[in-house]
């Protein structure tokens, strides 16, 4: 459920913020080693 908020949250990032895809994968890399890590 986690990983699917984290995706859903890059997302809506990329959309409201223009944010790069490279951007959003950052972001879902450090989101998904934290999730990893727990």
């Amino acid at each position: 459920i986690s990983g699917a908020f984290t995706i859903g949250n890059g997302i809506v990032m990329m959309f409201d913020n223009n944010a790069t895809p490279d951007q959003v994968l950052t972001f879902w890399r450090e989101d998904i080693r934290k999730l990893i890590g727990r």
